[in-house]
C-alpha cells in the first residue's frame, strides 16, 4: 500500500514556488555506482536507456537498478512498437466473420504504458517519483578532527 495523501512536490519546484510553507529542503537522492547497459537490448530500448541514463546526474542509477531499468525499456520498445502497428492496422479489426473487435495491439499498447508508469515510478523517472526517496547524509567531519591526540580523552 503506498503512502497516504497527495504526493510530494518536488524539492526544486518548492524551491522556485520559494517555498511557501517554510518546511525544510528534503534531499534528492544521489547514489553511488553506475549501472551498465546489458546487451540484450535491442536498438530501441537500448536508445531508451542512453536517454534516461543521460539524463540523470551520474551514478543516480547503480547496478542493482539495471534489471528494472532494462524491464522499463523493453517495456519502452514494446510500446512505441504497439504504436506502430496501430498506425497502420487501426485500432478497430475485423474477424473472418465481419464482425469487428478491438486489435490485440491496444491491449499490448495498454499493458505497456502501465508497466512504464509503475517502473518509472520506481526508477524517479518523475519529479513526483524522485521526492518519496530517501539520502543517507555523511555526518561531516571538523577540521580539528585528528589535529591532537589527547590521552585519556573520549575515544570514538
Amino acid at each position: 500500500m503506498g503512502k497516504r495523501g497527495p504526493k510530494p512536490t518536488h524539492p526544486d519546484l518548492v524551491k522556485l514556488a520559494g517555498n511557501p510553507g517554510h518546511r525544510p529542503e528534503k534531499p534528492v537522492v544521489r547514489t553511488v555506482g553506475e549501472a551498465e547497459k546489458p546487451d540484450h537490448l535491442d536498438h530501441v530500448a537500448s536508445a531508451a536507456w542512453d536517454t534516461i541514463v543521460g539524463s540523470m546526474p551520474s551514478g543516480f542509477y547503480s547496478q542493482a537498478d539495471a534489471p528494472i531499468l532494462s524491464a522499463f525499456c523493453q517495456a519502452y520498445a514494446l510500446h512505441k512498437l504497439a504504436v506502430e502497428a496501430l498506425e497502420k492496422e487501426g485500432h478497430i479489426s475485423v474477424g473472418q466473420s465481419g464482425a469487428a473487435y478491438q486489435n490485440p495491439w491496444v491491449s499490448i499498447l495498454n499493458k505497456q504504458a502501465m508497466t512504464m508508469a509503475s517502473l518509472g515510478d520506481r526508477l524517479g523517472l518523475s519529479p513526483a517519483a524522485r521526492v518519496g526517496l530517501k539520502v543517507e547524509h555523511e555526518k561531516p567531519k571538523s577540521k580539528f578532527e585528528g589535529l591532537i591526540a589527547i590521552q585519556g580523552g573520549r575515544k570514538k
